[in-house]
């Protein structure tokens, strides 16, 4: 897969965040630091990335009406 620069640069970014998280609330070995920052950017570089805006996007599942197909009025 390829990346441009700009990707390159999101994915940096995108690793040193998760791995400061995860730093921040776990201890691991410093030599073993190097070899998780290596593994959180792979597994980020293998997600496609799509975020292009000219997808509409809509409801996962069907939206129901909690009160069924029956109409109701109300009157004062």
């Amino acid at each position: 897969m390829e990346h441009n620069k700009h990707e390159d640069n999101y994915l940096h970014h995108l690793t040193c965040d998760i791995v400061v998280a995860y730093l921040s609330g776990n201890t691991i070995p410093f030599s073993d630091v190097p070899l998780l920052i290596q593994q959180i950017y792979r597994a980020l570089a293998g997600v496609e990335m799509d975020v292009s805006d000219d997808k509409e996007l809509g409801p996962a599942v069907p939206i129901k009406s909690p009160f069924g197909n029956s109409r109701m009025s109300v009157s004062a």
